[in-house]
């Protein structure tokens, strides 16, 4: 039981963005999609054409994903 509690990762308990791109050749969406079962309340966007730098590739879309995730909690 002890060695079973040490493999199983505790949740995530603050809320979570994961904005992933469609073109990431370094993370697949399903690594995006499983690392959200880790995390009691998880948001996942997809920014479509971007690399795994989406910050660089669609910085205007990043920031935009990551105010409105802040600003929902605000509400």
């Amino acid at each position: 039981a002890r060695r079973q509690q040490l493999l199983r990762p505790e949740q995530v308990r603050a809320r979570t963005l994961i904005i992933w791109g469609t073109a990431d050749v370094a993370i697949e969406q399903a690594t995006a999609t499983a690392s959200a079962e880790f995390c009691e309340d998880c948001t996942i966007r997809c920014v479509e054409g971007a690399s795994h730098w989406i910050q660089n590739d669609e910085p205007d879309l990043s920031n935009q994903c990551i105010r409105a995730f802040l600003e929902h909690k605000a509400n």
